[in-house]
């Protein structure tokens, strides 16, 4: 049942990455292209730590699952 799971569980998390990523490029790298709606203080900690959890998360689950699979 794992092995079935991580046979295709790269392919959502890629997706989803790919989706994040399309996402910070829609600015164009222009730093201070979205600064008027920028979240400031403690909404903006919140919005990173938020997105920092979910990126550890997606990664975390799926690297412990490869690790018990190949040992």
């Amino acid at each position: 049942m794992v092995h079935h799971y991580e046979r295709f569980a790269w392919i959502i998390i890629t997706i989803v990455m790919l989706f994040l990523w399309g996402l910070g490029a829609k600015a164009g790298f222009d730093i201070n292209a979205q600064k008027s709606i920028e979240d400031t203080g403690k909404s903006l900690s919140s919005d990173i730590l938020s997105f920092g959890g979910i990126v550890f998360g997606s990664f975390t689950g799926v690297s412990v699952m490869r690790f018990y699979v190949l040992f």
